[in-house]
């Protein structure tokens, strides 16, 4: 690839733009971590699919 002049400007976009999703990413992360540790114990740590599948089990079981 050659260097040429719009090079620049067009990077600096996509730099901000990989940054915003970024940080979209991690809130969304922090979000739905904090929504799942109320529920405490030994859920918490596990991802989310298998939160998922515990909540499905205990709702069939209440």
């Amino acid at each position: 690839m050659t260097a040429r002049p719009s090079v620049p400007g067009r990077k600096r976009i996509d730099n901000a733009k990989v940054r915003e999703t970024a940080g979209n990413r991690a809130r969304a992360h922090r979000s739905a971590s904090s929504r799942l540790r109320p529920s405490g114990g030994a859920i918490s740590g596990k991802a989310p699919r298998f939160v998922a599948v515990f909540e499905a089990v205990e709702r069939l079981f209440e």
